[in-house]
Formats: C-alpha cells, sequence, structure tokens
C-alpha cells in the first residue's frame, strides 16, 4: 500500500499547547493542502486543527477553507514554522526547497509518496529534522511532535 496511511489508535486527547510544553500552540505548514475531504492533507488538516494546532494551508492554485488564510507560495512565509508536512511530489517541491530552508522549520514530514533524498540531505545540511512518515500515524501513535527523529 506505498502511498497510503493507515491509522491506527487515537492519541492521548492532548492538545498541541499541552504537548508544546512551553504554552504556546505549534504552527503546521501544510504543503499541497486541498479542500477535497477525500484527500490525505485535507484529513490532516483537520486532526491537527482538531488537536490544537495552528495549521496554515499551502496550495498555489486555490483558495483553501480553513481558520488561517491560504498561502500560495513559500516565499511567502515569514512567521515561525514549527512542523511542515509535505504532501506534493518531490519535484514540485525542489523548486521551493531554498525558501524551506529560509523558513527552518524544526522538522518537516515527508508523507508517503513525498520522499526524496536529496530534499532531505539539503533540509539536513540546514540544521532541519526530516521524517519519512504519515503525519495521520503520527498523531494517532502520539509521535507527531517528537524532536531529534529522523528516517534517513
Amino acid at each position: 500500500m506505498a502511498g497510503r496511511c493507515i491509522l491506527r489508535e487515537k492519541t492521548s486527547g492532548k492538545t498541541a499547547a499541552e504537548m508544546d510544553g512551553e504554552g504556546e500552540v505549534s504552527t503546521v505548514l501544510i504543503i499541497g493542502a486541498s479542500n477535497n475531504p477525500g484527500r490525505y492533507s485535507n484529513m490532516a488538516m483537520g486532526r491537527l486543527t482538531d488537536a490544537g494546532y495552528r495549521v496554515i494551508p499551502v496550495n498555489p492554485f486555490s483558495e483553501i477553507e480553513t481558520e488561517e488564510p491560504t498561502v500560495h507560495s513559500l516565499s511567502r512565509v515569514s512567521e515561525k514554522i514549527d512542523t511542515v508536512a509535505v504532501y506534493v511530489r518531490a519535484e514540485l517541491l525542489a523548486q521551493d526547497i531554498e525558501h524551506l530552508v529560509r523558513i527552518a522549520p524544526s522538522q518537516v514530514i515527508f508523507n508517503p509518496g513525498t520522499e526524496s533524498r536529496e530534499l532531505s540531505h539539503r533540509l539536513a545540511e540546514a540544521g532541519i529534522i526530516t521524517r519519512n512518515a504519515c503525519v495521520l500515524v503520527l498523531l494517532s501513535t502520539g509521535e507527531f511532535d517528537l524532536k531529534g527523529k529522523t528516517d534517513e
């Protein structure tokens, strides 16, 4: 089942603010956000929002229906981002990799089907943690916020 997320049990029910430890809500950028409820990026946006995360959708072509305004280009991101979740093919992200390096999130999660050794290597060179994992599974198992993990 390459390219698919398989859900397991639910998280502990803690909010992102409780998990952060500092009382600040973590901000997650979703590259490849979609309004289609059948898309994993849409499911992740809902689950992250429900868990208390601040979710910012990135989509160059569409306005995404969320609490936060849609970002149409990574070059427009100027605020602190804790996690980036990737839902686009590596060749699409490659053209914006230096913008992602500039944003300097704590971690970038490559969801199934988006993995790239080259992009992961470039991010690691910049000190950014990369993970090849499914956001939905990480949320379900309580592993989404683990810092220092890498799948290289």
